[in-house]
């Protein structure tokens, strides 16, 4: 019921399949790494919401034990609420869990432009089967 509020239509929520964390389209970022994935990639569209002509370029601070990569690097807005699309790529390094032996190592990515920042925390949770 609560989600028909929402949605302003009617939702089956039991006819609607399963989507990993990695793939809703939040402002944060979780990834599942160990095992036979050792290597995932993340979509995420943002709109311009301050002022057009605005470059924003990232920057990450990678969680421990992961290589983390954006694509594309900057993102050129140019005119307000104008959607854009960016790519993360993460690789897990060495072989298994975080630095020493945790389950979940923390990171981030800005876009940072000459007059705004907006931030991004990153979650990595390690399955060492």
């Amino acid at each position: 019921m609560e989600v028909s509020v929402i949605a302003r239509k009617s939702v089956a929520c039991q006819s609607v399949s399963s989507i990993q964390e990695k793939d809703l389209n939040y402002p944060s970022i979780t990834v599942a790494l160990g095992g036979n994935a050792t290597l995932a990639v993340v979509q995420r569209t943002v709109k311009n919401v301050g002022e057009a002509n605005a470059t924003y370029f990232a920057v990450v601070g990678a969680p421990s034990g992961v290589y983390v990569r954006v694509y594309p690097r900057a993102l050129r807005f140019t005119s307000v609420n104008q959607e854009m699309k960016f790519s993360v790529v993460f690789k897990m390094m060495g072989g298994g869990a975080g630095a020493g032996g945790a389950s979940a190592a923390e990171g981030y990515l800005k876009w940072i432009s000459r007059r705004r920042e907006a931030r991004s925390p990153i979650s990595i949770i390690y399955n060492n089967n």
